[in-house]
């Protein structure tokens, strides 16, 4: 048995951190920015603690992080925290802040073009250290090394990773995630499963990711009957961020696949949100790995609460529902997928046809 597991961010966890944890931020510096969007983080009061933990000290706020950030978008921010001669980062949000925070963390400490975020041998310096504050349960950012940005010009998204974007810190309040809509707890909560299912089947997987895995599905099958009723207690939102957090926890060992890969291209050219883009291709995607790995694939459903993956698809085709794709866009997403990293990281090797297969029954 061999294997490397590595998880260097602090996680605390439970009610009140951000204000229990005052003496933290200064632990980092005097001069922070504060990444975020435009209102979620004022109106579930994550933005109101933060400031207030940091104790009369101002921080430069940059609150203009679009969804699905671009690399124009992320270079505002670099710009702003270089200007600033801020010392750390403070992310607050979902995916798309958390993502930002950390091509902020590099643009603002090195002067280099956003297209070479993907190069880490560009950064002449450490990114700045980063204090996460997840606001949604989906992406688990907090706890990986991955940024995910939209890449206008080839008509994607694509992530960079290094070693020095895990978060130094991150906060996670339950709280904070009760402002959230039930469409998008849904929406997070199925981005969630889908990492804890993708890690689950990589090429990377190792008996501790696994383990992690597992965990994670199990928290996550106490939510199904809230998931489908709509019924969001503080209780059922801390099951699904712990389970989010498992999840980031897991896929920073073993990376994602082709779930990711197509879904990539649901979200930038029908504008489906991550999380469902994901969810509309799970059944079929186990469904695939289930002729050549019938007993992992059973685990996996075990650990979720089915005794069948037919009984696994009811549940999630009342949760997520199908868009229409033509031909000619199946044909086009799979090929975009066919040769990128998460796809060649899927436990079974799919071809060509195995892609198109999986959005074709996925989407009709």
């Amino acid at each position: 048995m061999n294997f490397e597991y590595r998880m260097p961010t602090k996680i605390i966890f439970g009610k009140d951190v951000v204000s229990n944890n005052k003496d933290l931020f200064k632990e980092f510096g005097s001069n922070p920015i504060l990444v975020t969007g435009n209102n979620s983080a004022k109106a579930n009061g994550s933005q109101r603690d933060v400031i207030s933990a940091l104790q009369n000290k101002n921080p430069i706020i940059w609150d203009e992080v679009e969804e699905n950030p671009t690399l124009k978008n992320v270079e505002q921010g670099g710009k702003m925290a270089r200007d600033g001669n801020v010392d750390y980062v403070i992310a607050i949000g979902g995916g798309s802040p958390l993502d930002a925070a950390k091509a902020v963390a590099v643009l603002g400490v090195n002067r280099i073009t956003p297209k070479e975020l993907y190069d880490p041998k560009t950064y002449t310096k450490k990114p700045l250290p980063i204090i996460a504050i997840p606001t949604t349960a989906g992406t688990g950012s907090e706890v990986t090394p991955y940024s995910v940005l939209t890449v206008t010009d080839q008509e994607t998204k694509m992530s960079f990773a290094s070693d020095d974007l895990f978060p130094k810190v991150a906060l996670l309040d339950p709280k904070y995630t009760e402002t959230m809509s039930n469409d998008l707890t849904i929406n997070t909560a199925i981005d969630a499963l889908s990492h804890l299912l993708e890690s689950f089947f990589t090429i990377k997987a190792s008996p501790m990711s696994q383990f992690m895995v597992v965990q994670g599905l199990e928290a996550f099958a106490k939510c199904w009957d809230a998931l489908i009723k709509g019924n969001f207690n503080l209780e059922i939102r801390e099951k699904l961020l712990y389970a989010s957090m498992i999840a980031g926890i897991a896929i920073a060992q073993t990376g994602t696949t082709l779930v990711h890969s197509l879904g990539y291209s649901l979200t930038y050219y029908k504008g489906i949100h991550h999380g469902r883009a994901n969810g509309l291709l799970m059944v079929q995607y186990l469904e695939y790995l289930n002729s050549s790995y019938p007993d992992m694939v059973k685990l996996a459903l075990n650990a979720m609460g089915f005794d069948t993956l037919y009984k696994f698809s009811t549940v999630i085709n009342q949760l997520i529902k199908k868009v229409e794709l033509s031909n000619d866009e199946i044909l086009l997403y799979v090929k975009k997928a066919e040769n990128t990293k998460a796809t060649l990281n899927t436990l079974r090797k799919p071809s060509l046809a195995d892609l198109y297969s999986i959005l074709r029954n996925s989407t009709s």
